[in-house]
């Protein structure tokens, strides 16, 4: 499986990327068959957002180390050097451009967009 991150590079821009998980089989819910599982990653909490149609932000840095995952809508997000990427429901993103210029979001669909931020540790 595969999704995207953006991330700080060491001048400062944003960029985006393309990640690659890794699975195992697991004996994951015992006596269930073993599925395969990628390595667990800590949270702390999840946020649950709504994003009107036709809203933009400004360049800006994510608060935190956080994945988003699209639940319906559609919103676009341009790092600072300038690739943008399109998501909808079910595209995940990484973002950890907690320094650095940072990226421009907005809701490109004719529909509210709503997305899960997990925010990591």
């Amino acid at each position: 499986m595969k999704y995207w991150r953006i991330y700080a590079d060491d001048s400062g821009e944003s960029r985006l990327a393309v990640v690659d998980t890794d699975f195992s089989g697991t004996a994951h819910t015992p006596p269930a068959p073993p599925v395969n599982v990628a390595a667990p990653v800590e949270v702390t909490k999840h946020v649950m957002m709504r994003v009107p149609m036709g809203w933009k932000g400004d360049l800006h840095r994510a608060p935190r180390r956080q994945l988003l995952v699209m639940l319906s809508g559609e919103i676009s997000v341009e790092a600072s050097s300038g690739p943008s990427l399109d998501l909808g429901p079910g595209d995940l993103l990484l973002l950890e451009d907690t320094v650095g210029k940072g990226h421009r979001t907005a809701n490109t669909g004719d529909e509210p967009a709503f997305l899960m931020m997990v925010h990591l540790k």
